[in-house]
């Protein structure tokens, strides 16, 4: 059972994941959308899949150092990343859905985790 959930959280969700984006990627080129964001939301869905393999991590699985490597991103790089992808992609919101929809990802990621991690602190200091 062990095996099965290291294989489900380690290797299936990351190449779902791969397969999502890959996925929408190809619609993005089939939709000749101006100036596709792909770069942008590869780095939105390695965030955010960081983010969920950190939550399965922690409820099915053994804390390992790549998870607190990954953590270490999530919480102090990826605020600042996600923050910077928002302001480029301000701009760009109105070239499609796709866009918005990037912007609006790259937008509440910090919005979210910023306060997580300061009620943290103040109640578990």
């Amino acid at each position: 059972m062990e095996l099965v959930r290291a294989i489900l959280v380690n290797f299936v969700v990351p190449l779902a994941g791969l397969k999502v984006f890959l996925s929408l990627r190809g619609r993005m080129l089939e939709e000749h959308i101006e100036r596709p964001p792909v770069i942008p939301l590869f780095i939105i869905f390695a965030t955010y899949g960081g983010l969920l393999m950190i939550v399965l991590t922690v409820l099915f699985w053994r804390w390992s150092g790549m998870a607190s490597l990954g953590l270490f991103y999530l919480v102090l790089v990826a605020p600042v990343a996600m923050t910077v992808l928002a302001v480029i992609l301000y701009r760009q919101r109105r070239l499609s859905s796709y866009h918005f929809g990037s912007f609006i990802a790259s937008g509440v990621y910090p919005c979210l985790v910023v306060p997580t991690v300061v009620l943290y602190r103040v109640l578990y200091p």
